[in-house]
């Protein structure tokens, strides 16, 4: 509607890491290109590792992750009456703090 690509958007505004480390690794996903999975994740020993150029996008990604295991998890919890909200609650609480936490070192 305004005719811009999402990459000129993000140029004009001073948001070229956010583009870079954000946006085309979330899209890539999204749209089902693997290939920057495969390039990010590591298997040793049974332990997985998940690599980024900078601390701040990965903690992003985990926070995506977890904000949608949670949505999903209050669907089920609504859904299925499982009586788990307050630790829902719990763990959003939790997570946060660790985020705000882990932000504030980046």
């Amino acid at each position: 509607w305004h005719g811009m690509t999402a990459k000129q958007l993000a140029d004009a505004v001073g948001a070229q890491e956010e583009y870079s480390e954000i946006y085309s690794a979330f899209s890539e996903r999204h749209h089902w290109d693997l290939g920057d999975i495969v390039r990010r994740l590591n298997v040793v020993d049974q332990k997985m590792t998940w690599t980024s150029r900078s601390p701040s996008a990965t903690l992003i990604a985990v926070g995506t992750v977890f904000s949608c295991y949670v949505d999903a998890a209050k669907l089920l919890n609504a859904h299925f009456s499982l009586a788990i909200q307050s630790d829902l609650d719990g763990y959003l609480v939790r997570f946060k703090a660790a985020t705000d936490i882990e932000l504030a070192k980046a």
